[in-house]
């Protein structure tokens, strides 16, 4: 699902649109290790009006938690890269209460994003998901092993009321849950069971 993984592959469909003047216009997910100034320019050449890239993590500590290959210098030499051409549209999508999060994670996340704010890059927007739990995977067993949810439980809410317990939360991490409603709060959102929001650009 990731563009840009084989970028050599991907250079090859790019080149291809363009020697055969197609004109799309088409959005897709990059890998932030693999993207550069060049391979920016061929995309839009190609016809890509928007850049997604979901690095979950902002740290190397939360890069590596989440079993992601990009490194947090990776993630800030796009995200430079974007603010020099400042009309390119992207979204940079993180998670939020993840596990293995730490507070300087939270942190540095938090910072980040009030940078950005200040920025004023309309062009690029910021989105903080939460994890689902899903069936089968490594976040269903710690959320059994931490007893967020017990083995066997229906991973299916039953109501809106009950959308909150298929994401995962840290437990103890009431200040994390307070913060993330209360940046959703600010634009005049509720954020108490909703499982992905965009914050304010």
């Amino acid at each position: 699902a990731t563009f840009n993984i084989p970028r050599d592959h991907a250079e090859q469909v790019l080149h291809r649109i363009i020697a055969r003047g197609l004109r799309l216009q088409w959005e897709a997910y990059f890998h932030e290790s693999y993207f550069d100034e060049p391979f920016l320019r061929l995309c839009q050449e190609a016809g890509c009006r928007r850049f997604w890239f979901s690095p979950d993590g902002f740290t190397d500590a939360s890069l590596t938690a989440l079993h992601k290959t990009q490194t947090a210098a990776d993630v800030r030499r796009v995200w430079g890269l974007l603010l020099k051409h400042s009309t390119v549209v992207a979204n940079f999508s993180y998670f939020w209460n993840y596990p293995g999060m730490r507070l300087r994670d939270f942190g540095a996340m938090a910072a980040f994003y009030l940078w950005h704010r200040l920025q004023r890059r309309r062009a690029a927007a910021i989105t903080f998901n939460k994890i689902r739990i899903e069936p089968g995977t490594a976040v269903q067993r710690q959320a059994e092993s931490e007893g967020l949810i017990a083995p066997g439980d229906s991973l299916l809410p039953e109501s809106p009321q009950d959308l909150g317990r298929v994401f995962y939360r840290q437990p103890g991490s009431g200040f994390l849950d307070w913060s993330y409603d209360h940046l959703l709060a600010l634009k005049g959102r509720r954020g108490a069971a909703t499982s992905d929001d965009t914050c304010p650009r």
